[in-house]
């Protein structure tokens, strides 16, 4: 097409911006515990390893530290970083400093996006207030 740009496809349409292929996709997860972060991980790589209790389909651990998962998707390296519950109100400011270090390194050169996953479920007490 004339004048067209190429978009993250390969498509070319009149009205794209000018990009770049993407050939590497970094993710990192965000949300409290048992959010679903660990899944959400699972569901975009396919797979069903991150943080998963293998003793129980019900009962999932806690991510204790920020770690990454290296997959492929539709032809692209994507990676997803998988976080603690940096919303925890026992969560020192320490601890949170260290492992928001350690998710920025796992990311490296920097995140393409932060998922924020939130439960449907009813709020308790704790995260009303």
């Amino acid at each position: 097409m004339e004048g067209g740009r190429p978009s993250l496809c390969g498509e070319f349409t009149p009205h794209s911006p000018v990009s770049v292929p993407v050939t590497e996709l970094r993710l990192v997860l965000l949300g409290g515990t048992g959010s679903g972060k660990s899944a959400a991980g699972n569901i975009i790589l396919g797979r069903e390893e991150m943080n998963q209790d293998s003793t129980s389909t019900a009962t999932a651990t806690s991510t204790q530290q920020s770690e990454s998962t290296q997959g492929e998707v539709a032809g692209r390296k994507v990676t997803v970083v998988d976080t603690p519950d940096w919303f925890s109100p026992g969560l020192s400011l320490e601890k949170l400093r260290q492992d928001v270090e350690l998710c920025v390194h796992l990311s490296a050169p920097g995140p393409h996006a932060f998922l924020l996953l939130i439960p449907v479920k009813q709020p308790t007490g704790e995260q009303k207030g």
